[in-house]
């Protein structure tokens, strides 16, 4: 019994000898198990009847005859592969004709004058102003509807 424990010790750590599973096979053949054993005798039995049992049937080898195939053009490659072409043709061109410098001159503008630069600043930050008023009229109007009604007085 102690000879079994530690043949299924060594068995479920995977350290077993063919030998050794050859014993336990025959432990649980032999129908003198213990207790504690019983539930695994169900399980060697299924191992023990699914190495017995044998394929009847016939197989189907008919995949493996070689057709004769016709010429099949597939459009999808050749697509992909059309489109990668144009994706490295756009890029390279992109980077052949961007010059970095004339991005940054149309963005901004260095001024060495700080009188011209502040008139340029008053006058964005009036556009802005008046933008913003604007975009603030229509919300003014119904807050003052909203304070005739008196919804939020809280006196």
């Amino acid at each position: 019994m102690n000879n079994i424990n530690q043949l299924l010790d060594k068995y479920w750590a995977g350290e077993s000898s063919p030998a050794e599973e050859a014993d336990i096979r025959s432990y649980f053949k032999s129908g003198q198990i213990s207790d504690e054993h019983a539930e695994l005798a169900t399980l060697f039995n299924y191992f023990s009847n699914e190495k017995e049992r044998r394929f009847e049937g016939e197989l189907d080898l008919s995949f493996l005859e070689s057709k004769p195939k016709g010429r099949v053009i597939r459009f999808l490659p050749r697509m992909v592969l059309i489109a990668a072409s144009l994706a490295v043709l756009l890029t390279a061109s992109l980077h052949l004709f961007d010059n970095g410098d004339t991005m940054y001159k149309n963005k901004y503008t260095e001024l060495e004058d700080p009188e011209e630069a502040l008139e340029i600043t008053m006058e964005a930050l009036g556009f802005l102003s008046n933008k913003y008023e604007k975009g603030t009229e229509p919300m003014n109007k119904h807050f003052k509807n909203l304070e005739k009604t008196n919804v939020f007085d809280l006196n």
